[in-house]
């Protein structure tokens, strides 16, 4: 994988933009980092790629929340700061102990995520506005660019 390639994500298979290169948090063994819009960003050793790509895709096909799953686990992940080094040995054990988010915890990761990116649209000088209606707790968030 060259850098910076759009290329596939061996989680999703969503399109990646992929950074392969030595890093020292691995000892600078050869890694390849996943910048994903849907899982996020992650890294895996890069004799490892084309393997694990072809493990989900087999475990996949007779369970196709596999991707779905794999692909929370690491936006999960990242909460620790430095991107989830994604291995071989994990993909069994997430199978067999995560489960996907119920509806009670989307609704609380989506709202954590709004407050993530309100924050930081705030911290960046960006207007911001909020449209709720008076029948439920909707609530819309309008940053609006500069100049606008």
């Amino acid at each position: 994988m060259a850098n910076g390639n759009n290329d596939q994500c061996p989680i999703c298979s969503g399109r990646v933009d992929v950074l392969t290169t030595p890093f020292t948090r691995y000892n600078y063994e050869r890694v390849s980092r996943f910048t994903c819009p849907r899982c996020g960003v992650f890294d895996i050793f890069e004799q490892d790629v084309s393997r694990l790509s072809g493990q989900i895709g087999r475990i996949s096909q007779d369970k196709p929340w596999v991707r779905a799953l794999l692909s929370y686990w690491i936006r999960k992940a990242q909460s620790a700061g430095e991107p989830p080094l994604f291995q071989r040995n994990l993909i069994d054990q997430i199978v067999s102990e995560q489960r996907l988010p119920t509806a009670h915890e989307q609704a609380d990761n989506l709202i954590r995520y709004l407050g993530e990116q309100l924050r930081t649209k705030i911290r960046e000088g960006k207007p911001v506005s909020f449209l709720t209606n008076s029948y439920r707790l909707s609530v819309v968030l309008i940053v609006q660019e500069s100049g606008t």
